[in-house]
């Protein structure tokens, strides 16, 4: 009987110490990891409907916006929150058209939130508006830090595998949420709810 006790004792021991570390394990996991990070330039999506406005004459060059994207996964049932805040270098083609306060390299950045997060592979991304993509000039490097719970969690970086906008400040004009731009209801399957 004594021995009995003892074993049962002790195989409950092990059990509270493999469950103490399982949760530690899952504690110590990370929530997310980047698959991807990239970006391009996307035309405006183009949608009809009649109208009697005026439109301009002659041809218009047309526009582009700047996407800023990222693949990630997922690795827990559910994530709260996930704050994505992006950077993009832009190198001026002629720097006086940057105006008061811009050079020939100008940083950006913006961030997005998103609110439950299933487990899986999920798309994020970030817009600049046309009109300040052209003015600024061409990208040299995109950077994204991603947080959970207030807490970095992950980042990533092209060209450079650094955290290259550590050493600069944003100018005012932040990036788009995609819920701010025409592309807010294109492709709503890949993306998660944005926090307001």
């Amino acid at each position: 009987m004594k021995l009995c006790k003892t074993f049962i004792f002790s195989l409950t021991a092990l059990f509270a110490i493999s469950s103490f570390n399982v949760a530690l394990a899952q504690k110590k996991a990370k929530p997310l990891v980047i698959r991807s990070l990239d970006h391009d330039d996307v035309d405006i999506p183009e949608f009809s409907a009649r109208a009697d406005e005026e439109s301009l004459s002659g041809t218009q060059q047309k526009l582009k916006f700047l996407r800023l994207s990222t693949e990630y996964e997922t690795l827990m049932d559910w994530v709260d929150e996930i704050q994505f805040t992006y950077y993009v270098l832009l190198k001026a083609k002629n720097p006086k058209d940057v105006g008061k306060g811009g050079s020939e390299f100008n940083m950006f950045k913006g961030s997005v939130t998103y609110k439950h997060v299933a487990k899986g592979k999920h798309l994020s991304g970030m817009f600049m508006h046309p009109s300040v993509f052209r003015r600024y000039g061409k990208v040299e490097a995109i950077g994204v830090e991603v947080s959970v719970g207030g807490t970095m969690v992950a980042q990533d970086a092209a060209p450079k595998k650094t955290d290259w906008w550590k050493d600069k400040t944003a100018l005012g004009e932040p990036l788009l949420k995609r819920s701010e731009t025409p592309y807010s209801l294109i492709e709503i399957e890949k993306y998660e709810m944005i926090k307001k």
